[in-house]
């Protein structure tokens, strides 16, 4: 086993990563994002990301240069020192099954880990190694890695 590091090595090297994303919102709204890093529990708004998504936004739909921008926002993700997912069982807690830390790929892996929480539950083998996805990678008591 190997020490997951908890500081400046873990996803924080991950350099920060945008995608061009438009929703409409309920209230008549137009929803632009977004983008993901790794910033711990700062949920300050970056300014200069917030201007990289709006050039970004614009180059695919011109006329959002018209709209106001009305409030920019920033919040929290949950991501894992090591950057992958906490998937299945525990041994740290009785007949808890973990399904979180996914950062920004949650509805993208959400079949996948809807899958393999079914094997955890019914005890099925999974059909990847879930393995590197186990929450007993990390002491959920905060004393750091078990790895």
């Amino acid at each position: 086993m190997h020490e997951v590091p908890m500081d400046s090595s873990g996803p924080q090297a991950v350099p920060a990563q945008f995608a061009t994303v438009l929703q409409n919102l309920p209230q008549g709204h137009l929803l632009v994002g977004s983008s993901r890093e790794f910033a711990r529990f700062d949920s300050a708004v970056d300014t200069e990301q917030v201007e990289r998504i709006s050039k970004r936004a614009c180059r695919l739909v011109p006329q959002l240069r018209e709209l106001k921008t009305l409030r920019s926002y920033a919040g929290l993700r949950p991501w894992t020192p090591d950057g992958k997912p906490l998937i299945g069982s525990t041994e740290q807690a009785e007949g808890v099954i973990f399904a979180t830390g996914h950062a920004g790929a949650g509805n993208t892996l959400a079949l996948l880990t809807g899958e393999l929480v079914a094997d955890a539950i019914t005890g099925k083998e999974s059909s990847i190694d879930v393995k590197p996805l186990s929450p007993d990678r990390f002491d959920m008591r905060g004393e750091g890695s078990t790895q």
